[in-house]
């Protein structure tokens, strides 16, 4: 298992990590042709937990019972190939679990969840016509659905 480094960033950049997952590693040529698919998005540490962390720790009459820190991947799938006309095609498929954290209420003696990391539907689609000369012309399209929740008492 190999692990990042921790590094503090104080930009307003994402800060990139390279990719140990094999399926996200493996055939992965045409989906990075743009520069623009990052794989460590989908499953990451959800959005919202030092949220949850940091408001849990600033009111003594909450606890944490629940905050998980990874977002699990329900599927994913990816397809590409080249055919005789010199067309390459590319498609990429992820769903990831929502997450959720649960907290106590000391004062009420109540739990709630809250929504940490939505469900997510990531998909990309590649298109890379080769021309003459080693010239190309690529065409890619990406995007992210979420689905999502309020918080809820239980």
């Amino acid at each position: 298992m190999i692990s990042d480094n921790v590094v503090n960033n104080i930009t307003p950049f994402e800060q990139q990590f390279k990719e140990n997952r094999q399926f996200f590693t493996e055939g992965t040529e045409l989906f990075n042709k743009a520069g623009i698919f990052y794989s460590r998005r989908i499953g990451r540490t959800p959005t919202k937990y030092f949220d949850v962390k940091d408001s849990v720790d600033n009111n003594p009459n909450y606890t944490i019972v629940k905050n998980p820190d990874v977002t699990r991947l329900y599927n994913a799938i990816k397809f590409s190939g080249r055919n005789k006309h010199n067309l390459a095609i590319g498609v990429f498929n992820s769903v990831t679990e929502p997450v959720s954290a649960i907290i106590h209420n000391t004062a009420t003696n109540r739990d709630s969840t809250i929504i940490t990391e939505a469900l997510a539907n990531y998909n990309m689609i590649v298109l890379d016509q080769a021309l003459k000369n080693r010239s190309y012309i690529t065409l890619t399209n990406t995007n992210v659905l979420r689905r999502a929740r309020q918080i809820r008492p239980m």
